[in-house]
């Protein structure tokens, strides 16, 4: 513990550059807030779940140093940056026709959406997401110090993880409220074309970035 606290200030630097990468606005957040207003806050909770599952995944691995291995592996990171990329498009797919539908029809729906079909898409958002492997890996490197025994690693994963978990099932809540609601209710055709223009954008710069 003495240790951890001689190096607190390397720590508080680390979680902080993982919390702002997690909380800035990206196809993760941004499917939460979407799925939170438009479906309500099971929903949301459903999504935000799947997206921190996903994220703890790459956690443990690179608390594990498995991390660091795969960002090694070219081959690999091709065909997740490939997946990802094409899972977003998908997205931008189904954004770009709820813009396209009558507005009546969409808030007359059925709000009944699976929540096991959310939950699994976040993880499949998540797990696809090149940058989360490399967000992972930054923040572990970032927190460690030479010579810092084996469990440090883990102990910035724990810190970190419910930092993930805080600020998804934050913007769950958030965008779930009568409030939120209204406004996208209000909103609902500019939120879904500014949904398939940000999924569209990132899915095609994933498939194309070397």
């Amino acid at each position: 513990m003495d240790q951890i606290l001689s190096h607190l200030p390397q720590l508080l630097l680390a979680l902080g550059v993982f919390v702002l990468a997690s909380g800035s606005p990206g196809p993760a957040t941004l499917s939460v807030c979407q799925t939170s207003a438009s479906l309500g806050r099971k929903a949301g909770f459903a999504r935000a779940s799947g997206i921190v599952v996903g994220s703890l995944f790459w956690g443990v691995l690179a608390a594990a140093g498995l991390v660091a291995a795969l960002q090694q592996v070219a081959h690999l990171l091709f065909v997740l940056k490939l997946v990802g990329g094409l899972y977003l498009l998908y997205l931008a797919y189904k954004s770009f026709r709820s813009f396209k539908a009558p507005i009546e029809r969409e808030l007359a729906a059925p709000k009944d959406a699976a929540l096991s079909s959310l939950f699994i898409g976040g993880i499949a958002l998540h797990l696809t997401n090149p940058k989360a492997v490399f967000a992972w890996g930054a923040v572990i490197t970032m927190g460690m110090w030479p010579g810092a025994p084996w469990w440090t690693s883990f102990f910035i994963f724990a810190i970190a993880g419910m930092c993930s978990m805080t600020l998804n099932y934050t913007y769950a809540y958030l965008f779930s409220t009568s409030q939120a609601v209204q406004l996208y209710r209000r909103a609902k055709r500019g939120i879904d074309g500014f949904m398939a223009v940000v999924f569209g954008a990132a899915g095609v710069k994933l498939i194309i970035s070397p």
